[in-house]
């Protein structure tokens, strides 16, 4: 609940996203996201703007806090009319840090860890940056507790 589809009105380009009962990486199902030029012939050599984000509900963080951002993405084949693949990227850090993920063939972990530095909410976007197809399964945020670190106080000098 909460996701957002944030599909492109590309006149070129087709797109679907939707829950796959296919070859989940675990439970019974998947997202998957699928772009495609409407026509073959007229495939752009690299697509401008990601035909598909998929981003996801907010989730409420505190400052100081330590959070790991986990999940599982398959990318089966190569990405086309892109240099990037697959973007995965939160909204603490943008898309500056993203995680590019090209082919993969088989589902791929992936973490990321991100320092909170002022309270609010956090997104997970996932951007089909070209013409194939991602599937998603497994994502969360969750903070992680370290002992004796205080993160939340700057450093004295």
């Amino acid at each position: 609940a909460g996701w957002r589809n944030r599909a492109s009105n590309h006149p070129e380009v087709s797109s679907s996203v939707e829950l796959s009962l296919h070859a989940p990486q675990s439970g019974r199902s998947s997202l998957r996201m699928q772009a495609w030029p409407k026509k073959i012939e007229a495939t752009p050599a690299v697509v401008e703007s990601p035909p598909i984000a998929i981003t996801s509900a907010p989730v409420p963080v505190q400052r100081g806090q330590f959070l790991r951002i986990h999940g599982w993405v398959r990318v089966p084949e190569e990405i086309q009319s892109s240099m990037d693949g697959l973007l995965v990227y939160d909204s603490l850090a943008g898309d500056e840090l993203a995680l590019r993920i090209g082919q993969s063939g088989d589902w791929r972990e992936f973490t990321m860890y991100r320092t909170v530095t002022h309270s609010g909410n956090l997104t997970v976007t996932f951007a089909l940056t070209g013409f194939g197809e991602a599937w998603l399964d497994n994502v969360t945020v969750s903070p992680v507790q370290m002992r004796g670190v205080a993160v939340d106080s700057p450093p004295r000098r």
